[in-house]
């Protein structure tokens, strides 16, 4: 394969990895915000089932996206190895 290609398979995946998961980050808090005020404004149990379920989803997505997924992406240009963003207190 050459670099050409190389560099082309590497920026669709980055891509397609982006648009992925900008579009759940955009969509997913709608569809919680929604559910939330339909179980509360009926009283439903159900919505409100539904509701956690999808923060649940959220809070992984989260941790994903922030903590291993930006934290190896940025890579240390002298040493050439990925640096982990998390601090530890």
């Amino acid at each position: 394969m050459s670099d050409l290609w190389a560099t082309r398979a590497q920026m669709g995946t980055s891509l397609a990895f982006h648009i992925d998961f900008s579009v759940l980050g955009v969509g997913l808090p709608l569809l919680l915000c929604s559910a939330k005020g339909l179980a509360l404004q009926w009283k439903d149990m159900i919505w409100m089932m539904l509701t956690r379920r999808w923060t649940r989803t959220a809070v992984v997505l989260f941790v994903i996206l922030v903590f291993f997924m930006e934290g190896w992406v940025v890579s240390d240009q002298e040493l050439g190895r990925p640096v982990v963003l998390i601090r530890v207190r």
